[in-house]
């Protein structure tokens, strides 16, 4: 990358072409003036320098100038703002590699620097080159003399060489003319130097022209390309074969050739390979004890292993069992007879026990111990060899030849030491299997432990055996059974086979008559059948017709049997003492996991029965709704209870009769409408009797005739009816319905009891409710009624309209339902508007019925009729929260209102409601003292008071009721 120096004293140029430059990936560094740029030469080395001619102090040219003193080798590339011939004509002066006119573009910027470069770079190079050759010639002489030297002697080692070396060196002109040859050649070719020398090879070697070795040789001359050749040949004086390797070579304009005597190297060579060979062997069975501990992978090594230097055609590897040996592993023996067993006491094992030796027979068929040795007429050689671990004989290696004399005492040896090893092997990896189960079946039940702990549902635990099960035992099928308390089947979870739950509930409708689980269920132990069909009171279950061989484990829970592990396999006699352990402790991992499932989900049932129950109590006592409280309840009692469908009957003690009022589950209408007499059908001898009335089987029930066609689509089997009595009283009947028989226990009807006590509670509170309802309702009734009297009567004596108190209430309340006033405040209006001028029964007759006008005191006296209905009322609980009306109704919204002189929103809503109806309803109709206003004026003073008398809000309000 050429480094460029560019100076000018305008910074837009510089910046300008700078970038021009570096786009290019020049390395660009700038100056402002000739002094800086001097100093950054001196500082730095730069290949090409562009300057402006025209600069402050020093010129462009004066700086061409110093640069050239400098470094006469830096191209200077000139610029000028103003081109004249003079300029021009000092810059070629100068030496300037180019003289560029501004404004500069980019394109000749670029191809004027990169030329400048160009040429810096040559006059760099030849200058290099220049160095370098005068340097070679100055160093040339010297080189030369050294190197003749060094010649010199190499030729004289040669010499040295060739006299002491073992190899044959032979030199042949271009003739072929032997012109010189070693003592070790000499030797070889068992001849005086005086006599082979000048001799050509065809005198020599006059049998090699027969041979393509000449045409090779002549090759070699012709070409150059060396050429190599093993050969043997025969040594003149000893008659032995001699092993040679030759190096064939141009050497100037003749041939030269080296021989080097490779008979003993390749005999070392051959056995060397055959010892590695062994070592490999050895080495590859000792590798196999750290590299597998799986017996098979043990086995295979070993027979591939020995194949590799003992030859074999088939092989076999015999392990001792209790009363033979068994064929473990066998190669190239067709069909296999892996697994086959032979008496120990074979003859040719028994001749390898005595002697714990290799024993090799080169011609089998004419040796009588391989009459019983199987398919023997391809065998012609056969070794057997001990394997001993220990001290032990474990087993025999066996090699199979179909040539005769194949195996040697060599190789007998061989194999000895082979099989010291492989024996070894195979015990390890017996150690190592036998170890392996144990800690598979530690982890298994450690496993099977955590697994089943892990859950407190009863089919999820049983489905988590079944898995670990699979783990640990081989078998076709396997299932788990629970028994309910009358032992008889509850469930069973299947594993293996075809339809899981088809065989399932097979299994578990039939196997409740079995006389092997009732055995079991007996005397607790495990019962295990070679085959089932040779067992008595078996019994065969559709979709379990493959099973042969059974092993059935109790699961024991406090000394009785809760349910059965069962396993099944296809083959006969297949489950040993082995399978029987490991099935009994996951059979007592299971009865103790399902124990402590039962006491949860028994301690989570009484929890959530006691939930049910404490949620019936809160809708009882937050609610009086009959049908609230029994919708909760019938919910309760099908979830908790958990049977299929439940009816409320409500007892009419005034007709004697139970009416059907809520029920849930059923698929019709049934029992919708039912009305029946006490006495009648289930539930009326439930009521009559005060007991409760249970059928197992409504189909075997002589009563439930009069409820046949109104149950007809249900498929109702058992059936419960409960009646509810509360302090004595009967209330109703509790009916529960289910499709199967129910199984119930004591707990079960003690919770029946505890929710029929709850119903009976609900209804006895609901129905006082309900009484003390129509008693609430006829005592405000008669409470109003004695408030509508009050009034009238104080219309009567202080000569007001007649009705007046009625309209004003009638409006006011219709007013405060417009602004959006609750039922609850609407009574309260309502009385207060009612009893509005009640404190005017405290005013004199003389002021209250006056015709004209009232004095000062008069009007003091007047007002006090909002404090007299004050005191009044406050003593009366009942009408209490009605005083703001009667108090209040002469507050004004601007505060100069009475009695307390009130403002705003301070004034109570009913009060602000009250007084724009009491005015509007006085305005309208005729006093003693004037005539009724019409309408418009009335409509225009109300409108006119809004926030004076009145408030805002309810002005408009009333407005918008009027329109």
């Amino acid at each position: 990358m050429a480094h460029i120096l560019l100076v000018d004293d305008e910074l837009s140029i510089r910046v300008t072409l700078s970038e021009f430059l570096r786009g290019e990936n020049y390395e660009v560094k700038t100056a402002e003036d000739a002094d800086q740029a001097l100093n950054m030469l001196g500082a730095e080395d730069f290949d090409v320098v562009v300057t402006d001619i025209v600069m402050p102090r020093i010129t462009g040219v004066k700086l061409l100038e110093a640069i050239k003193e400098i470094s006469p080798d830096v191209q200077v590339i000139l610029m000028t703002g103003e081109p004249t011939v003079s300029t021009a004509s000092k810059a070629v002066r100068a030496d300037a590699f180019d003289y560029l006119t501004k404004p500069i573009s980019k394109e000749e910027l670029v191809r004027t620097v990169s030329n400048a470069a160009k040429l810096k770079f040559s006059n760099d190079e030849r200058l290099r080159l220049a160095e370098e050759n005068q340097l070679y010639q100055k160093n040339l002489e010297q080189l030369v003399v050294e190197r003749t030297k060094k010649l010199r002697e190499s030729e004289e080692r040669l010499n040295g060489f060739m006299e002491s070396a073992t190899d044959s060196f032979i030199l042949w002109d271009a003739e072929l003319n032997l012109i010189e040859i070693n003592p070790a050649g000499l030797k070889l070719l068992v001849a005086d130097k005086k006599d082979v020398l000048g001799k050509n090879m065809l005198d020599l070697l006059p049998n090699i022209k027969k041979s393509n070795r000449y045409d090779a040789y002549m090759k070699v001359l012709a070409t150059g390309v060396p050429l190599s050749i093993d050969d043997t040949v025969t040594h003149l004086e000893s008659g032995k074969d001699i092993y040679l390797t030759w190096k064939v070579f141009r050497m100037g304009d003749g041939l030269g050739m080296i021989a080097s005597d490779i008979t003993e190297r390749r005999e070392a060579r051959r056995a060397l390979k055959k010892y590695a060979n062994q070592l490999e062997t050895l080495n590859a069975v000792t590798m196999a004890l750290s590299s597998s501990l799986a017996l098979d992978d043990v086995l295979n090594i070993i027979l591939y292993q020995v194949g590799k230097v003992i030859p074999f055609d088939s092989g076999a590897v015999f392990l001792r069992e209790k009363d033979g040996v068994r064929v473990a592993l066998s190669r190239g023996i067709t069909p296999s007879v892996k697994g086959l067993i032979f008496p120990i006491e074979n003859e040719l094992f028994k001749e390898i026990r005595k002697t714990s030796k290799p024993l090799i027979v080169n011609n089998v068929k004419e040796d009588t111990r391989f009459q019983n040795w199987g398919k023997s007429e391809n065998l012609a050689s056969w070794m057997g060899v001990p394997l001993i671990a220990r001290d032990t004989l474990i087993g025999f290696l066996t090699l199979d030849s179909f040539h005769s004399d194949t195996y040697s005492s060599e190789q007998a040896y061989l194999a000895q030491t082979f099989a010291a090893q492989a024996a070894q092997a195979i015990e390890n990896a017996h150690l190592y299997q036998t170890e392996q189960h144990r800690r598979l079946e530690a982890e298994l039940l450690h496993d099977a432990a955590r697994a089943v702990s892990s859950s407190l549902q009863i089919e999820e635990i049983l489905r988590l055996i079944l898995t670990q099960l699979k783990r640990a035992l081989v078998y076709t099928t396997a299932s788990v059974l629970i028994l309910r308390e009358d032992n008889t089947p509850e469930l069973v979870i299947g594993s293996g086979y075809k339809d899981e739950a088809l065989t399932s509930r097979n299994a578990s409708s039939l196997l409740g008559l079995s006389p092997i689980l009732q055995q079991m269920a007996r005397d607790l132990q495990p019962v295990v059948s070679a085959n089932v069909r040779k067992l008595e009171g078996w019994i065969f279950v559709p979709g379990a017709e493959h099973v042969q061989s059974w092993l059935g484990i109790p699961l024991v829970v406090r000394g009785r049997m809760i349910g059965t592990l069962m396993v099944d396999s296809d083959q006969p006699d297949f489950f040993d003492e082995a399978d029987v352990q490991i099935a009994q402790t996951l059979a007592q991992l299971t009865a103790q996991a399902l124990e402590k499932a039962r006491l949860f989900n028994q301690a989570n049932q009484r929890l959530k029965r006691l939930s049910a129950l404490h949620a019936i109590d809160k809708v009882i006592s937050s609610s009086l709704d009959i049908n609230l409280t029994l919708s909760v309840f019938l919910g309760q009692v099908l979830t908790q209870l958990e049977v299929d469908a439940a009816s409320i009957l409500i007892f009419d003690p005034f007709s004697k009769t139970l009416e059907c009022i809520d029920r849930r589950g059923f698929r019709t209408s049934a029992l919708l409408h039912t009305n029946l007499h006490i006495g009648q059908g289930l539930a009326g001898q439930a009521a009559l009797q005060r007991k409760i009335k249970y059928v197992p089987n409504l189909q075997e029930e002589d009563e439930v005739f009069l409820l046949a066609s109104k149950l007809s689509g249900e498929e109702f089997v058992s059936y419960y009816g409960v009646p509810l009595v509360a302090k004595g009283v009967l209330k109703g009947v509790l009916e529960i319905f289910h499709r199967s028989l129910l199984s119930t226990n004591d707990e079960w009807l003690m919770y029946l009891n505890a929710l029929a006590g709850q119903a009976a509670i609900a209804i006895d509170n609901a129905s006082m409710f309900t009484d003390l309802q129509h008693s609430n309702l006829e005592l405000s009734m008669a409470y109003d009624s004695t408030l509508e009297g009050w009034a009238h009567a104080l219309e009567l004596r202080d000569m007001e309209t007649e009705g007046h108190s009625r309209r004003v209430t009638k409006m006011t309340i219709r007013l405060a339902k417009a602004m959006g006033v609750g039922k609850e405040a609407l009574v309260h209006i309502y009385r207060g508007a009612l009893l509005h001028d009640i404190g005017k029964m405290g005013v004199p007759d003389n002021i209250l019925l006056k015709p004209g006008p009232l004095t000062d005191e008069e009007q003091i006296i007047m007002r006090k009729h909002t404090t007299y209905a004050r005191d009044m009322l406050l003593s009366i609980e009942y009408l209490r929260p009605a005083l703001e009306i009667p108090y209040s109704h002469h507050e004004r919204w601007d505060g100069s209102g009475y009695p307390d002189g009130l403002r705003g929103i301070e004034i109570p809503l009913a009060a602000r409601i009250f007084a724009i109806v009491d005015v509007w309803d006085a305005l309208n109709s005729d006093r003693p003292y004037r005539k009724a206003w019409p309408e418009e004026k009335v409509l225009a003073y109300i409108r006119e008071q809004s926030g004076k008398h009145f408030d805002p809000k309810v002005t408009d309000a009333f407005f918008d009721m009027l329109d």
